[in-house]
């Protein structure tokens, strides 16, 4: 065996452990995976993606069944403090209003200390309105990022392509506000980002919503 092919095997071991697929058992019980961790599944019912935080779990499908012979996982969202509160949706929103021209961005955080959700505005580099960059958040140890929202300001509230790249290095609920003229012009779009893997969903962290998980 060449040693170029003994680099490219090590190099498949490594995505492989990094980013590792599993099946969806047929018979036991289904085991989440690991804290700080994220994994593609294989089921009876389709391709899932699944990463759980100190404050987030998901599992999501991410393509249809395929056929294979393996066990059924459903769909589930858990927030370790429960429902975002209306508080800071509606801070949110009033944030939103307030840089209405231009564009701003939030955090909303677990509080590990305190046990709560708060809204921190980050440290912003450079904004206009059609970017914003901002500093991360999460580096403080008794954070965990579980909501990243932005505005659009006059635009429309979808992801761009500047969003998909920043969007590559964490695992969050990712929501975009757009008609930030009034209140009642407000857009709300929303998806879950799991390194580089988006998931759009059609609820906000707010608001009840079906896929949870208790």
């Amino acid at each position: 065996m060449s040693v170029a092919t003994v680099e490219r095997a090590a190099l498949d071991s490594s995505l492989a452990e990094v980013t590792p697929t599993v099946t969806a058992p047929r018979y036991a019980a289904f085991e989440p995976v690991q804290l700080g961790r994220w994994r593609f599944v294989h089921a009876a019912n389709g391709m899932f993606i699944e990463a759980r935080s100190p404050a987030l779990y998901a599992r999501l499908q991410i393509s249809p069944a395929l056929g294979a012979p393996y066990g059924e996982i459903e769909p589930a969202v858990h927030l370790l403090g429960g429902r975002v509160g209306s508080d800071i949706a509606d801070a949110i929103a009033e944030r939103a209003l307030q840089w209405s021209a231009t564009e701003w961005a939030g955090v909303v955080v677990y509080d590990h200390d305190a046990q709560r959700y708060r809204l921190i505005e980050p440290q912003v580099r450079s904004r206009s309105g059609t970017h914003i960059t901002y500093e991360r958040v999460d580096r403080d140890p008794r954070f965990t990022t579980v909501v990243d929202v932005h505005t659009h300001g006059y635009g429309r509230a979808r992801f761009s392509p500047q969003d998909d790249d920043s969007d590559t290095d964490g695992f969050y609920i990712a929501v975009v506000l757009g008609g930030c003229q009034s209140r009642a012009s407000l857009q709300w779009s929303a998806r879950i980002a799991i390194y580089g893997r988006y998931v759009p969903i059609q609820w906000l962290p707010w608001e009840d919503w079906s896929c949870s998980d208790s």
